[in-house]
């Protein structure tokens, strides 16, 4: 029989994506160590072209960098933010569903015969 149910660990995935955006300033002092490396590199090069050319890989790959690193931090802040999300839904899930049962269990029997009863009213 399947399952009619998910199971989700809402604080193992929140601490996880706290510990992905927190990865976002390794990654974006990684992504400034290259950035420097390539100008360090053009910069002792004594070839116009090839400094040109070096310069304008480091200008062509700066954004690309810069937005790997943003996207890590917004992957670990939306995935916690997402735990946070089904964690509340539900718990919102589960006081509705006590609220209704509660309200169904204290109502009274409409039937006016028992149901088993053989006579019709």
């Amino acid at each position: 029989m399947q399952n009619d149910h998910l199971t989700s660990h809402t604080e193992q995935v929140h601490a996880a994506g706290q510990q992905v955006a927190n990865q976002h300033t390794d990654a974006a002092g990684l992504a400034s160590r290259y950035l420097s490396h390539l100008a360090l590199a053009s910069g002792g090069l004594h070839h116009q072209r090839v400094t040109a050319a070096v310069a304008r890989y480091r200008d062509r790959w700066r954004p690309v960098v810069n937005e790997l690193s943003d996207n890590i931090e917004a992957l670990g802040t939306n995935t916690g933010s997402a735990a946070v999300t089904v964690a509340v839904a539900d718990d919102e899930g589960t006081a509705l569903l006590s609220d209704q049962t509660t309200v169904a269990q204290n109502q009274t029997s409409v039937l006016s015969r028992n149901p088993n009863a053989a006579t019709y009213v």
